[in-house]
């Protein structure tokens, strides 16, 4: 029979075993504090540093033949007025040159031709070389791309002005890009969508919680039964006035307790690496910054809180699993051997969500175990408020996770599961 005091009495041991052991302090909290923040500063130094390369100057290498005169017209028609700081640099070879990191990219050119096609407006060809393995040499193509284009477009306007036309006269269908919720809002319905929409954090930390929070209790899991089977001390604990259920239950909390502390410390390192280098957030960010370090991580209470509910939800579901597999193993060995599987099954459900889109999101989709909650995450971060789907995802996952519950209860009644040979 459970009580809650026996429960608790057996709650209150195994945190005392977790953290008796320096090695579950450093697991738990130490190595997932510090994991992102130092794959995160490799990270983020190698895109910072090309970004402000790329603001701040680019070097365009071109032929050694190219006149001073045709490199004059290119830098103040074409390489000009842009907020980035272009040289062009005579160079013999162009390959060696990207290596050597003299040049950013190199450009081909017939001198004459386009000498004389500037002065007169005229049509001329430029051939851009790159090195797509190197980040500034990739990235540079499309600022250079940009340059160019913005000369089109000037000498264009130029030319139609001269004609007495404007842009609408040859390009008459104008279009305007619409989203289907400010179309709803638009004709009086309601839209779908909170408007609370993080990209970034919609597809990384579904990713991330997919597989750090299964992972975060591997290690106590293993230990709960089949640690205890191992050292003998099974059979008097479940000897005690405690019922079963009891020595369940308070096992079963303090995994999760122990989780979702690791879970935490993964989340501050998470946010500690992102403050350090904001600029990773930078291209996924929407809308208006509002401003600090940290506001492409912006998201409401009630997004946050909802993650809240869906992290501790996938962390009881995943711990459950262990928890039967643990019952059912007869050594350490062999409850690793299991849990080394799940390790990697777990990942199919975090990666298969990795490019769904929250509007994607179907009713089935939320009665399949651990991909729902990940899925859920999915539309809370995508902004979508769709209580149905929620609430499928939910009840679905609760009823698993009571079925599961009953099983391993179920195993620990039965002396063929808890002293197999």
């Amino acid at each position: 029979m459970m009580t809650y005091r026996n429960a608790m009495i057996v709650f209150k041991k195994e945190l005392k075993d977790f953290f008796r052991d320096k090695r579950t302090i450093i697991t738990t909290i130490i190595v997932p504090l510090l994991m992102f923040p130092l794959i995160y500063s490799v990270l983020g130094g190698q895109i910072s540093s090309a970004t402000e390369k790329l603001s701040s100057s680019i070097t365009i290498g071109v032929p050694n033949s190219t006149s001073d005169e045709t490199i004059s017209l290119l830098s103040n028609n074409i390489f000009s007025g842009t907020g980035t700081t272009f040289s062009l640099k005579k160079v013999s070879d162009f390959k060696k040159a990207i290596d050597d990191e003299d040049i950013d990219v190199g450009m081909q050119l017939d001198d004459a031709k386009v000498f004389a096609s500037i002065k007169a407006s005229k049509p001329f060809e430029l051939n851009i070389i790159y090195d797509s393995n190197k980040l500034v040499s990739g990235n540079a193509i499309s600022v250079v791309q940009s340059a160019i284009n913005r000369y089109n477009t000037k000498v264009a306007d130029a030319k139609l002005k001269a004609l007495g036309l404007s842009e609408q006269d040859i390009k008459p269908a104008q279009t305007n890009i619409t989203t289907i919720d400010e179309y709803v809002v638009s004709i009086g319905g309601t839209a779908t969508s909170t408007g609370d929409t993080n990209p970034f954090l919609a597809m990384m930390l579904p990713l991330l919680l997919g597989v750090m929070v299964p992972l975060s209790t591997i290690a106590a899991a293993t230990d709960m039964f089949a640690g205890e089977k191992e050292r003998g001390t099974l059979e008097p604990l479940l000897s005690t006035k405690a019922g079963r259920s009891s020595v369940l239950l308070g096992k079963y909390f303090a995994v999760i307790v122990l989780g979702i502390i690791s879970i935490t410390a993964y989340i501050a390192g998470f946010i500690i690496a992102l403050a350090m280098n904001p600029s990773i957030t930078s291209s996924f960010s929407s809308g208006e910054a509002t401003g600090g370090i940290l506001s492409g991580l912006s998201i409401s209470l009630g997004v946050g809180l909802m993650v809240i509910v869906l992290i501790l939800l996938l962390s009881m579901t995943s711990t459950a699993i262990q928890v039967a597999l643990s019952t059912w193993s007869k050594s350490v060995k062999e409850a690793g051997s299991y849990m080394s599987f799940m390790s990697i099954a777990v990942m199919i459900p975090a990666y298969a969500t990795m490019m769904l889109q929250p509007g994607d999101v179907k009713e089935y989709m939320m009665l399949i175990p651990l991909y729902n909650v990940i899925a859920s995450m999915k539309l809370a971060l995508g902004g979508i408020a769709n209580i149905k789907l929620y609430a499928i995802a939910i009840a679905s996952s609760l009823a698993f996770l009571a079925i599961i519950l009953v099983v391993v209860l179920k195993m620990l009644k039965k002396e063929s599961v808890l002293f197999r040979n």
